[in-house]
């Protein structure tokens, strides 16, 4: 994988056809960064499989080493 999800707001659970607002973290920002931009569209795949699609609102260029990315 190459994100973690920090928090998702709401229910903390997502549902097919259902919305929220997430927080994620790349794991690897260095393979993103220069790609990332506000208003960009996203798949998350698990395999070949799409199990969520979303629009960028906001990137932060924040480097962590990789342990505490894990936290």
């Amino acid at each position: 994988s190459d994100m973690a999800i920090d928090s998702i707001a709401g229910s903390g659970q997502m549902n097919p056809g259902g919305e929220a607002y997430v927080t994620a973290f790349l794991l690897f920002p260095e393979k993103f960064a220069e790609k990332l931009a506000a208003d960009g569209e996203f798949e998350l795949k698990e395999g070949s499989r799409t199990v969520a699609t979303g629009i960028i609102t906001n990137v932060t260029l924040e480097t962590k080493p990789l342990a505490n990315r894990l936290r």
